[in-house]
């Protein structure tokens, strides 16, 4: 996998409220030719934003894809949204992504989609901090997957 970005920041809160948006595009190349949501073979342009609300943030990232293979050209768009609660020490987020149909395959989602929980504590009085993860993808009732996952960080 390889992949070159240029981002950039377009508005930023002038405190702990208010409305932040950015840019990117990437152009990325791997390997397997299969599309986990997260990593894609094309070029892409986005649009990250959020809304902060003191210590909860919404986010919002659409971002449209090109993706080449032996097949041809494919595009879609990709829709990933997120909320944040940041209280200093403990951190705990919710994410979903979505995808399009492809481009003239007509207007609609394609499955899977993908959701992820996580909270992260940071332990009072020291430079550890706890985290858990809970993520998965989702095809239907019969075909998803979970994962989950615990850890202990320093903070240097």
């Amino acid at each position: 996998f390889a992949s070159v970005a240029f981002k950039a920041s377009l508005l930023r809160p002038a405190g702990a409220v208010g409305v932040s948006s950015g840019a990117q595009v990437k152009l990325a190349y791997q390997s397997s030719s299969s599309d986990t949501l997260a990593n894609f073979r094309g070029l892409s342009a986005g649009a990250p934003s959020g809304v902060h609300l003191g210590p909860l943030t919404f986010l919002l990232s659409p971002e449209a894809i090109l993706s080449w293979s032996a097949g041809g050209v494919e595009g879609w768009v990709y829709g990933r949204f997120g909320v944040l609660l940041d209280l200093s020490s403990l951190s705990v987020g919710a994410s979903l992504s979505l995808r399009t149909l492809p481009f003239g395959a007509g207007f609609g989602l394609e499955q899977p989609f993908q959701s992820a929980l996580e909270a992260h504590w940071l332990i009072p009085g020291t430079q550890l901090f706890l985290s858990a993860a809970l993520a998965g993808e989702f095809s239907s009732a019969d075909d998803y997957y979970l994962l989950g996952g615990l850890g202990l960080g320093i903070l240097n």
